[in-house]
C-alpha cells in the first residue's frame, strides 16, 4: 500500500484572535504565548501534524533531548509537537523531503527499458511503488 507524506503547516504570525469563530479572549491569549515560543513568532508559520514521516524522525525520542527518562507517552506527544511547532522551514522541510526510507533509486530509463531517456530523470521506487511525481 502506498502512504503520501503529508505535514499540516499553521500559517501566520498569531493565529488566533479574540471573539473570532467563538474563540474567547483567554484562549486567543494561551494561542498567542504558543505562537510567542514557536516558529510561528519568528518565520511565520509552524509545523502542526506530520503523516507518514520517515523512520529517522519517527524514532526520535524526545524525552532524550529533555532529560526526562520516565516521560510518558502523553508527556512525549507534548514534547515531539512543541518540537515540531519549534522547526524552522528548512528543517521540516528537509524532513518532508528525506528519502532515506527509500529502498533504491533508479533512472527512469530502466524503469521503462528505455535505456536513452529524452530528459534525465529520476524515479524514486519505495517496496516497489514509484513516488508520485518527478522532476525533470
Amino acid at each position: 500500500m502506498q502512504k503520501l507524506r503529508m505535514q499540516d503547516v499553521k500559517i501566520g504570525r498569531y493565529t488566533a484572535d479574540a471573539n473570532w469563530m467563538g474563540k474567547s479572549t483567554t484562549a486567543a491569549f494561551r494561542n498567542n504565548i504558543v505562537d510567542d515560543i514557536t516558529n510561528s513568532g519568528r518565520e511565520g508559520y509552524r509545523l502542526e501534524g506530520f503523516d507518514s514521516m520517515p523512520t529517522s524522525v519517527e524514532s526520535f525520542d524526545p524525552s532524550a533531548e529533555t532529560g526526562k527518562q520516565g516521560s510518558s507517552a502523553k508527556e512525549k506527544k507534548k514534547i515531539k509537537r512543541l518540537q515540531f511547532q519549534r522547526l524552522s522551514a528548512k528543517k521540516f522541510l528537509s524532513f518532508l523531503l528525506d528519502l532515506a526510507d527509500v529502498e533504491e533509486v533508479v533512472m527512469l530509463g530502466d524503469v521503462v527499458g528505455d535505456s536513452t531517456p529524452d530528459c534525465s530523470c529520476a524515479a524514486e521506487i519505495d517496496r516497489g511503488h514509484p513516488l508520485q511525481g518527478r522532476i525533470c
